[in-house]
């Protein structure tokens, strides 16, 4: 199957007279007929699947035992035909408009968030921008110069004319629908002019918002001499070490130097992150989120599943003869210092009271039908608030208590979170009796955690915007520094792959709404 993919929905998208001619704010997108990619044998056999509009858990273990040829090709064959990616308005195939279970997540057309839409600006400004990546050189830009200059002059001034028609009152993760703009338009002398300005941004914003522009497809390295695929991980990473079911393991150095930074150009610089985290949805702890069944299947990450359950001898923790396979693949990004207000080891300062759980919001059920979970931390640890006299050259380091907080105690096996009121129920009856046991790992650049995906877990982070000062912009992180990011991976069972609507899905949510 071909190696690359032409990205010509947007490349012959545009001509460079409108890219420069562009006036801010955003005039009607003009999109011109893009060119079928060239399809071979492969191709032409999945055209004659009746396959559905994306991959549910069951779809997805099921070819992630065929190989990984199979699954990126699958994956990216689907997606390719989805509603993400950009169309002429004549297109008859509109990819099949966004799933059910994608709008319960956040990821539709029609809506976003404050914090959303400010990731989305900041990462086309990066795209856009002529430095080529970070000042460094070591992260380079993989867009070329018509790419640019389409999140230059087009994304920028769409990104920004959004983020001002949300109403100052409206909370950063809370749900806006763009709709709400035609609240704006006023009766009498005016209206028809700002109708047609309405009409025009909802325009705009929907030829541009959660659409992937620029998916990186990225690939891993072939060795020249043995024409198979450069190990991702580092050699220490398995040796001696492997991982035993029940444990926590805690591996540095993950992955090779030039794998991470392939994996910070995927998280940095393919616009896939459709998911808006909201307050009200689904917790709002973090800014958004990228999912393998949406978009998130560069070949290259797919690779890096298949060789950490090789590497580290993953099983199942039973004697079960299936074999292990993969449930779901997943980023976040986070921004900002966020604690769950969690005192699991000290008592709440001036109490003699037992550790105090204060605040259950954020806390992670796990996967009840998963058994491993690997958690990979693929941005820098943000900077730490201090007082002035404990100020040093070191002051951007992480707190040690920064990080993942793992609980000890299992849910019980016939535990549905289906019947439960509240996260504070779980609390009460599973996480207090254990007196809130519980490992901290904290967050390290390159530092994988691997333990029972059905453990409840909740994140800890002390950094805050104060350290750094709100008006010295040479400190303050800029995009991608300025967002933390996390993978998951999670395995288990073919038979315990079910789909979202059995019962599957990302597995950290007690419950989405649909929207």
């Amino acid at each position: 199957m071909r190696t690359t993919r032409t990205r010509c929905w947007f490349l012959m998208l545009l001509l460079v007279g409108l890219l420069l001619s562009l006036p801010p704010g955003g005039d009607c997108i003009q999109q011109q007929q893009h060119e079928d990619n060239s399809m071979d044998e492969d191709d032409a056999f999945l055209l004659d699947m009746d396959l559905p509009t994306m991959l549910d858990r069951a779809d997805i273990a099921y070819f992630y035992q065929q190989g990984l040829d199979e699954l990126a090709d699958i994956m990216q064959f689907i997606f390719e035909r989805s509603s993400r990616i950009p169309r002429d308005d004549d297109d008859d195939d509109d990819g099949g408009g966004v799933p059910d279970r994608l709008l319960a997540r956040g990821s539709g057309f029609a809506f976003t968030t404050r914090t959303k839409l400010l990731h989305d600006l900041e990462q086309a400004m990066y795209l856009g921008s002529s430095g080529g990546g970070d000042g460094d050189g070591s992260l380079p830009l993989l867009v070329d110069e018509t790419e640019r200059a389409f999140f230059e002059e087009i994304a920028v001034p769409i990104y920004t004319a959004a983020i001002e028609s949300i109403p100052e009152s409206t909370p950063d993760n809370e749900i806006h629908f763009f709709s709400a703009a035609a609240a704006e338009i006023q009766e009498g002398e005016g209206k028809e002019e700002q109708q047609q300005q309405y009409l025009q941004f909802l325009q705009n914003i929907d030829l541009i918002y959660n659409k992937a522009w620029r998916p990186t497809f990225l690939e891993g390295d072939v060795d020249e001499i043995t024409g198979e695929l450069k190990p991702l991980l580092t050699s220490g990473t398995h040796q001696p070490r492997t991982y035993t079911p029940g444990e926590i393991l805690v591996l540095d150095n993950f992955l090779t130097d030039t794998a991470l930074k392939q994996m910070q150009q995927i998280m940095t610089q393919s616009t896939v992150w459709f998911e808006a985290s909201m307050e009200s949805i689904n917790g709002g702890d973090y800014v958004t989120a990228a999912s393998l069944d949406d978009g998130l299947s560069d070949k290259i990450l797919l690779q890096l599943v298949y060789e950490i359950e090789s590497a580290l001898q993953l099983s199942l923790p039973t004697d079960d003869d299936d074999d292990l396979v993969l449930h779901d693949l997943w980023a976040r990004k986070y921004k900002d210092g966020f604690a769950p207000k969690i005192a699991a080891d000290v008592p709440v300062e001036g109490s003699n009271e037992e550790p105090a759980f204060q605040h259950v919001k954020y806390l992670n059920p796990g996967d009840l039908n998963s058994d491993i979970r690997v958690h990979l931390w693929l941005s820098s640890p943000p900077p730490t608030a201090q007082n002035d006299e404990d100020k040093s050259e070191d002051s951007t380091s992480s707190n040690d208590d920064d990080g993942l907080i793992i609980f000890h105690a299992q849910p019980p096996a016939d535990f549905d979170f289906t019947s439960i009121s509240s996260m504070d129920q779980v609390v009460e009856t599973i996480l207090r009796p254990s007196g809130f046991a519980n490992t901290t790992v904290a967050h390290v650049l390159n530092r994988a955690v691997i333990f029972d995906a059905k453990l409840f877990h909740t994140r800890h982070d002390t950094s805050t915007s104060a350290a750094v000062n709100d008006n010295d912009d040479e400190t303050r992180p800029s995009y991608p520094d300025s967002y933390r990011t996390e993978l998951t991976i999670l395995y288990g069972p073919p038979q315990a792959a079910l789909s979202e609507e059995e019962g599957g899905g990302m597995g950290d949510i007690l419950q989405r709404d649909e929207l």
